[in-house]
């Protein structure tokens, strides 16, 4: 079964300064939890979009949320929280440390049986910044 995949991204964007091959880890795993946690064939949705002197990338998902008391620690090394799904709890942690790397910020925001919207930052570049 196929996964519905809505992607978002205006052309209008700056550019920002980051390691591409390390952000795309960090999309790979923010992609990869989201297949794992929802529904087989649920919808996901990739945006970005600028918010002051960010770009803000997120990733929508259909799983079954984060609880609000775990929110706090999901991005903590192996902290696994009420899940059953496999993994050691390091995933978010690593990318939590990249975006921090590459002077971003990440987080998640969610509500029970709504899905969550996992999302990170950028700054733009100031190289084109008259």
């Amino acid at each position: 079964m196929s996964t519905p995949f809505e992607l978002d991204i205006p052309d209008s964007l700056p550019k920002a300064d980051f390691d591409f091959h390390m952000i795309k880890g960090v999309l790979k795993e923010l992609l990869n939890n989201a297949l794992k946690y929802s529904p087989p064939g649920s919808p996901l949705a990739l945006s970005a979009e600028l918010a002051n002197d960010e770009i803000v990338i997120s990733l929508k998902d259909s799983g079954p949320g984060v609880p609000g008391d775990v929110q706090s620690h999901i991005f903590e090394k192996h902290y696994r929280g009420p899940v059953t799904a496999p993994g050691k709890g390091l995933g978010l942690a690593i990318a939590k440390t990249i975006v921090e790397a590459n002077g971003g910020r990440i987080g998640v925001t969610s509500q029970a049986a709504a899905g969550s919207v996992f999302y990170f930052s950028l700054p733009v570049s100031q190289r084109d910044v008259a």
